[in-house]
C-alpha cells in the first residue's frame, strides 16, 4: 500500500486519501491536490491518471484487510477480518466490476460487497451506492461480475463483508479471516473513446446515489387491508399495461375467497385499469426510467431504491397484505425491506395434468407451513406423465434418431431470460449449442409458439446441416423415446420433461425454486396448489397468522378438466393430450398449441 508524507508536495495525477480521518473534510490546495490531516498513520495515495485500456485493477487496501500472500504458482491474494475496505478512483468509463474471491465457507453461506463513492458536495463521507449479496463456493474461488456504470473521475470504497473463522495455523491463531480477494478490476473504456456517453453516465451516478439498498426486515408489520395487484410496472411497447388482463383475472377469480377469509378487511384490486390506460409512469419518474421494455427489464431486479420511490411505493403498499400474480422481484424485495406480508403466485409449471393449477410463495412463515399442507406431491406429477406415455404409443411419433436433443425456444421477451439487466437469447449460448451438436445425432428446435422470429445461430446450425425444424406437439416430443435430452435457456418446460424420464440442461438457470410438502421455509420457494385455493377456507388457513380472519367452512368443488385452462383460455399443448378437444379438433373446432 503506498503511503506518503501528507505535508509533501503531490503530483495532480494522485489524490491523497486518509482512511483514519475519512470522516474530515479533504480540500483541494492551490495546485489541485488533496490536502490531509495531520498525524494520520493510514495515508492512501490513489492514482488519479485516465487509463488507455480497457481493465483497471483495484489494488489499494485499507482497513479490514491483512497483508498479501502468495501460494506456490504466485498468485497474490489478499484475506479480510469479515469486513474489509478496498479503495479505488475511477480512471475509465466503468461498465462492470469483477471480484475472484475464495471462500472458506460452506455453499449457500451470504456474503456480501458494499460500494460507496464519496459524497461531492462534502467530500468527507460515503454514500452507499450498490448492494450485492451473493453467494460463493466452499473452499474455491468464484468469480462476481457485476454491470454497473459509475460516476467518472470519482473515489469509490469497496467493502467485502462475510463471517468469520479462526484458522488453524499457529501463525494465524490470533486472526479471524473472513474472504480472500485474489483480484478485483473494473472493465470497460477509455475516456478518451466514449466521450458522447458521459454526460448519460454522470445522470446515471446523479440518480443511484441516494439508492437505499432494500434488505430483509426483522418483523412483518399489521395488515389493515388486502390489496390484489400483478407487476403493475411492465408495460407493452405501446406503453399500456402488458398485465393488465392477468391482474383483473386474479381479482375476479379470487375477491370472493379472499373477501370471505378476511371478514371485515377492506379487499381491493391494483392494476385493473381501462383498456388502453398507459402504465402508471409514478415508479419510471422516481427511478429515472420511462414505461418502455427496455428500461422494465433494467428496473425489474432492481435491489436498490431511491427514497422517492420508497415514499411512493410506502404510501401504495402501508398496510397492505399483498395478494399478487408474478411479482417482480424489485416489489418483492422492497415488501421484504419494510415487512409487508404478501402471497405471490403464478401458474406451476406443469400444465400437463387434467388442469392446470397455481404455485404459492410467501414472505410469512406460518403461510408457508399451511401451503405446504396443500403441495401438489411429485408423485401425482409422474403418475400423469405416465397416463400420457401410453396414450401416446397409439400415436405415430415423429420419426428421428436415436439421441437426438430437444431444443425448446421462448418468448422474445420475458422475466426468465433477464440477466445482468439485459435480455438473453439462443443467440448467447452458440458455445452451448455448438457443443450439444458434437454430443447428439441431431437438434430439433421447437419454437415457442409466440415467437416465432429465429434467432440467428439457428440458421447458422441449420445450413450446417445439425440441426433441423419440428412442429410436433411438446408432449408427444416429451414421449419420444429417440429424444435424449431437452434443452432450453430457463423454460419451464424443462420441469415438466424431467417427469417424462427425460434429462435435461439449462442454458441459463431455472426461473423459479420450486418446493414440496417438506421444503424449508424460503420466500423465494413456490408450492403447488391444487383447485384449493378457490376456496375461502384455503385463505383463511394461510391469512390467519398475519391478520383476522373468519370460521370458513370447508368447501369441495367437484374436480373438472381444464376449469382453470378454460378460464385462461390458455392450453400450452395440451391439445394433444386430452380426448374432449381432440374430438373439437377433428370436428374442425380447433384449439391451437398456442392457444
Amino acid at each position: 500500500m503506498p503511503v506518503t508524507d501528507p505535508n509533501s508536495p503531490q503530483s495532480s495525477t494522485q489524490l491523497v486519501f486518509c482512511e483514519e480521518w475519512a470522516d474530515l473534510p479533504l480540500s483541494p490546495n492551490a495546485g489541485n491536490e488533496f490536502a490531509l490531516p495531520r498525524s494520520s498513520d493510514r495515508t492512501l495515495v490513489l492514482d488519479t491518471t485516465p487509463i488507455a485500456g480497457n481493465s483497471q485493477p483495484i489494488d489499494t487496501f485499507g482497513r479490514g484487510f491483512y497483508g498479501p500472500e502468495y501460494d506456490s504458482s504466485g498468485r497474490g491474494e489478499r484475506w479480510t477480518n469479515g469486513r474489509g475496505n478496498a479503495y479505488f478512483f475511477t480512471r475509465l468509463e466503468v461498465t462492470e466490476i469483477s471480484l475472484d474471491l475464495y471462500s472458506p465457507f460452506p455453499d449457500g453461506t451470504r456474503l456480501e460487497m458494499l460500494l460507496s463513492r464519496q459524497n461531492d458536495s462534502r467530500q468527507h463521507t460515503f454514500e452507499n451506492e450498490l448492494h450485492v449479496e451473493f453467494w460463493g463456493k466452499c473452499n474455491g474461488v468464484s468469480r462476481l461480475t457485476i454491470p454497473l456504470k459509475l460516476r467518472p473521475r470519482t473515489l469509490y470504497r469497496m467493502t467485502i463483508i462475510s463471517p468469520v473463522y479462526a484458522p488453524d495455523q499457529s501463525r494465524r491463531a490470533h486472526e479471524c479471516l473472513g474472504l480472500a480477494v485474489v483480484a478485483a478490476t473494473l472493465h470497460g473504456c477509455p475516456y478518451a473513446e466514449a466521450p458522447e456517453v458521459l454526460e448519460a453516465v454522470a445522470q446515471e451516478a446523479v440518480r443511484t446515489d441516494l439508492r437505499i439498498p432494500l434488505r430483509p426486515a426483522t418483523r412483518l408489520a399489521a395488515v389493515e387491508k388486502i390489496t390484489i395487484t400483478g407487476d403493475i410496472t411492465r408495460p407493452y411497447p405501446d406503453g399500456t399495461p402488458h398485465q393488465r388482463t392477468n391482474i383483473m383475472w386474479l381479482w375476479r377469480l379470487l375477491q370472493y375467497p379472499v373477501t370471505r377469509a378476511v371478514g371485515n378487511l377492506p379487499v381491493a384490486s391494483l392494476g385493473c385499469v381501462s383498456e388502453g390506460t398507459p402504465v402508471s409512469p409514478d415508479i419510471y419518474d422516481h427511478t429515472g426510467y420511462t414505461p418502455c421494455e427496455a428500461d422494465w427489464v433494467q428496473l425489474y431486479s432492481r435491489n436498490s431504491l431511491e427514497p422517492a420511490c420508497l415514499e411512493l411505493l410506502d404510501r401504495t403498499y402501508s398496510g397492505a397484505l399483498v395478494v399478487g400474480f408474478e411479482l417482480p422481484d424489485m416489489l418483492l424485495r422492497y415488501f421484504q425491506h419494510r415487512g409487508i406480508p404478501y402471497i405471490d403466485t403464478m401458474l406451476h409449471p406443469a400444465r400437463y395434468l387434467d388442469d392446470i393449477f397455481l404455485a404459492f410463495r410467501t414472505n410469512v412463515p406460518q403461510a408457508f407451513e399451511a401451503l405446504r399442507t396443500y403441495a401438489v406431491p411429485d408423485e401425482q406429477l409422474y403418475v400423469q406423465a405416465g397416463i400420457h406415455a401410453g396414450t401416446v404409443v397409439r400415436m405415430k411419433p415423429a420419426a428421428m434418431p436415436d439421441n437426438s436433443c430437444l431444443l425448446l425456444g421462448q418468448t422474445k421477451v420475458d422475466k426468465s431470460l433477464i440477466k445482468d439487466s439485459r435480455v438473453l437469447s439462443l443467440d448467447d449460448f452458440r458455445d452451448d449449442l455448438r457443443r450439444l451438436a458434437g454430443e447428439h445425432s441431431r437438434i430439433y428446435f421447437k419454437r415457442h409458439p409466440y415467437h416465432l422470429e429465429d434467432p440467428a445461430v439457428i440458421a447458422e446450425l441449420q445450413q450446417e446441416g445439425v440441426l433441423f425444424l419440428t412442429e410436433a406437439n411438446t408432449y408427444g416430443l416429451f414421449c419420444n423415446e429417440h429424444i435424449s435430452k431437452v434443452v432450453a435457456i430457463s423454460s419451464g418446460a424443462l420441469y415438466e420433461a424431467q417427469f417424462f424420464g427425460k434429462r435435461t440442461e439449462y442454458l441459463y438457470h431455472p426461473t423459479y425454486t420450486l418446493g414440496n410438502d417438506t421444503s424449508a421455509f424460503d420466500p423465494w420457494t413456490y408450492i403447488g396448489v391444487y383447485d384449493a385455493f378457490y376456496t375461502p377456507r384455503f385463505w383463511t388457513d394461510l391469512l390467519a397468522a398475519v391478520c383476522p380472519v373468519d370460521n370458513c367452512p370447508e368447501v369441495n368443488i367437484p374436480r373438472k378438466t381444464s376449469r382453470l385452462r378454460t378460464s385462461l383460455q390458455a392450453y400450452w399443448g395440451y391439445n394433444f393430450l386430452d380426448h374432449d378437444i381432440l374430438q373439437n379438433n377433428l370436428q374442425g373446432r380447433i384449439i391451437t398449441e398456442a392457444q
